[in-house]
């Protein structure tokens, strides 16, 4: 279970730092894209700050024309942000390879012992709003109510804001915040409260945002994707509100397709009627990714049955057989299933 800190130990670290290394995690987003706000503003208070991202090419208009370094200093104060697996941070090719050896040693990444992990990178902090986070870094703040890392950073940045009296709540800054919201949120349709709304207002009060624009920006899809769809649908499984496809490589490289491109896809799957939704995207013959989404019906703990994590209604796990898309149909079926009441579960009683 994560031990969380309060914020204002966050605050303190990155204020007491010279040097800081932002690394968020791989297959990015437009939330985890909010590293660069992070940056924008700790560079604006005369700290050298480099990034570690992996951002699809759908999303490279999210990064700053200012140009971030990957390769941190020795010693930079290392933070992780957006990502409740360390094995999913967008480390070197060297700690990847790392990583790769401890899964395969310990059988899986959920098994890895917290020293183990230390020795590939050691993480100072860990800011993120996943509830699977079991706190990889020396401090952690993980707020699992909030609707994304966006959020926590402009009520972080508020805070340091007022504590050095500078202005950090720049025009790219905002729009940068601005987009991780209403992209982890759908625009307000989920994982939303109070403080969602809050954030979200106080970011307009202090920029112009054009949000028909970001809009389109957001929602504009490939033509691959487009073709990528047929496959989608040709290898479409309905069975009693768990639906689900997959996606082979093959056939993103038929439709000229990216796997960022087939991860987009997630999106038309849910306009389907149904209550659990999964698509397994075929990255390598050893790696096939899932997505996790669930309508009314928590499906973070079938993520964590298979090693994977992420939110009570949106998550992701990381299959290395395709015998294993059959046993994660079945037990998000089992899952549903002891979701519902007796009467609902059995159509034929009280008949």
């Amino acid at each position: 279970m994560t031990i969380a800190v309060p914020m204002d130990q966050v605050c303190a670290r990155l204020l007491a730092a010279d040097d800081l290394h932002l690394i968020t995690h791989v297959r990015g987003d437009a939330d985890s894209a909010t590293v660069y706000a992070l940056a924008l503003a700790l560079r604006s208070l005369g700290k050298r700050v480099t990034v570690a991202h992996d951002l699809p090419a759908s999303l490279q208009w999210l990064i700053p024309a200012a140009p971030f370094a990957e390769e941190a200093a020795a010693s930079a104060l290392v933070v992780a942000l957006d990502t409740g697996n360390f094995a999913r941070l967008a480390l070197s090719r060297q700690e990847r390879a790392k990583v790769a050896d401890r899964i395969a040693r310990y059988g899986r990444e959920d098994a890895v012992p917290a020293d183990a992990w230390r020795d590939v990178r050691s993480i100072d902090v860990v800011v993120d709003h996943h509830a699977s986070n079991p706190g990889y870094g020396d401090i952690n703040w993980v707020d699992p109510e909030s609707s994304s890392t966006a959020e926590m950073l402009v009520t972080l940045l508020q805070e340091v804001e007022l504590r050095v009296g500078l202005t950090l709540f720049t025009d790219d800054v905002v729009h940068t915040l601005f987009t991780g919201i209403v992209s982890d949120t759908q625009w307000f349709r989920r994982d939303t409260r109070a403080a969602t709304y809050h954030a979200a207002a106080y970011l307009e009060s202090r920029a112009r945002l054009d949000k028909v624009a970001l809009s389109e920006q957001l929602e504009t899809r490939s033509v691959a994707s487009f073709v990528l769809g047929t496959a989608l649908r040709r290898n479409l499984k309905n069975e009693d509100d768990v639906v689900s496809s997959v996606i082979w490589q093959v056939e993103v490289r038929a439709a000229g397709a990216s796997n960022d491109d087939a991860a987009q896809l997630t999106e038309e799957l849910e306009r389907l009627p149904g209550r659990v939704y999964l698509l397994f995207l075929e990255l390598s013959e050893r790696e096939i990714r899932v997505r996790l989404r669930g309508r009314g019906v928590v499906i973070l703990p079938l993520a964590q049955k298979f090693g994977g994590g992420g939110h009570d209604y949106r998550a992701g796990v990381t299959l290395t057989d395709r015998s294993q898309i059959h046993t994660l149909r079945t037990a998000a079926a089992q899952l549903l299933a002891s979701s519902r009441g007796p009467a609902e579960s059995d159509p034929g009683r009280g008949v």
